[in-house]
């Protein structure tokens, strides 16, 4: 339970970050967790104030392109299918840094244990979905006149970028997340990737659950004092279906 309260803690602060840098307004109860009992409840907390910060980030794009809310398997518009995207690469960058720390990847705190669902890598990737959140959600604003193409997938069309701007898309968040940001590194210098910092707080947790550490507490990212690079934002080419 007390691993399980700081990854939604952390998961919380971090979405603060986005919504500080972006003008809307903070979760202002996160102290209330500590008091939560039983990972049902904790779970529900999680859930009501995502739903909160997924409507404000999404009042900031353009009314063609707007979702109605946040969806997950299946989406049928083109954002969330950005999103469930992004996400898709992140959880490659935990997979990896989980297996190099050593950790079980499939024995997890808040998510279900089920046969080929790697829980642990789940738990881990809501630390940093903010700074995917954060991208997403620029690289859409700076884009605006994104056009998305009906797709038939599972047994359904769904809306996607077209394949060559989905691999501009793609490239790009894997620049991003080779950005520098203001985190010292554990061992040495006073900034590192956003990647490696992915990496230093798997090896970090491994510590705290093998006693190494008595203490963990995930190092977020202040996005105050970190701006994506302009280029990766650049507004995209016409595109054809």
């Amino acid at each position: 339970m007390k691993i399980a309260k700081t990854i939604i803690k952390a998961k919380l602060e971090g979405q603060n970050q986005v919504l500080e840098k972006l003008n809307l307004k903070l979760h202002n109860d996160l102290d209330k967790i500590e008091g939560l009992d039983g990972l049902k409840t904790i779970m529900h907390f999680e859930a009501m104030h995502g739903k909160a910060y997924f409507q404000q980030l999404f009042s900031l794009l353009p009314k063609k392109i707007k979702p109605k809310s946040r969806q997950t398997y299946n989406a049928y518009d083109g954002v969330n299918n950005l999103f469930n995207l992004a996400y898709e690469v992140l959880s490659w960058k935990v997979y990896q840094a989980v297996i190099r720390a050593k950790l079980e990847a499939y024995l997890g705190f808040l998510h279900s244990v089920q046969p080929q669902k790697p829980s642990f890598v789940c738990d881990f990737m809501e630390i940093y979905r903010y700074l995917i959140d954060y991208f997403v959600i620029e690289y859409c604003v700076k884009n605006k006149d994104l056009l998305f193409v009906l797709n038939y997938q599972n047994k359904g069309y769904r809306l996607f970028l077209n394949r060559t701007e989905t691999r501009k898309f793609v490239n790009a968040l894997h620049e991003f997340l080779h950005q520098h940001i203001n985190i010292a590194r554990f061992r040495h210098g006073s900034r590192q990737q956003i990647e490696t910092l992915i990496s230093e707080e798997a090896f970090l947790f491994a510590q705290y659950i093998r006693n190494e550490k008595s203490t963990w507490q995930p190092r977020i990212v202040n996005l105050n004092t970190f701006t994506i690079n302009p280029f990766l934002l650049k507004p995209l080419t016409t595109q054809q279906p």
